[in-house]
């Protein structure tokens, strides 16, 4: 019979958590960004809470995450890279949901969001700074 040790599930339950918030994190901008390039964006109160409460937890996880497996963002530039795209994500996606001056920048920050997305995960996957030669 094999035993599981409890920091084994422990780290377990926070990546999946980690894994599940970027999900609804994702689900949630683009529910914004879409909304915000048809106009129709006007968020209440409650929304831009959860939407902010996510994202908070969302990186208390990746910091505990990479606490937990001793990871430094200089020993390890995968996770500085990562690091890295994701203020490029979030300078981009604030830009397409809050000052987009038009439709079509609106647009274009949103499909540069999408990429910079893409491979932030490319690269948690990977956990290589190329991941496309991985």
């Amino acid at each position: 019979m094999r035993f599981i040790h409890m920091d084994h599930i422990d780290y377990l339950a926070l990546k999946n958590t980690h894994v599940g918030l970027v999900t609804i994190s994702f689900v949630l901008f683009n529910f914004r960004a879409l909304l915000s390039i048809c106009s129709h964006y006007h968020p209440s109160f409650l929304f831009r809470i959860v939407v902010h409460a996510v994202d908070t937890l969302l990186l208390i996880c990746g910091v505990t995450l990479a606490w937990m497996l001793a990871l430094n963002p200089i020993e390890a530039p995968w996770l500085g890279v990562k690091i890295i795209g994701l203020i490029i994500y979030i300078a981009l996606a604030s830009f397409a949901v809050k000052h987009a001056k038009t439709q079509r920048s609106g647009i274009y920050g949103y499909i540069l969001s999408q990429l910079v997305f893409g491979y932030i995960v490319l690269v948690a996957l990977n956990k290589s700074v190329f991941p496309f030669l991985s």
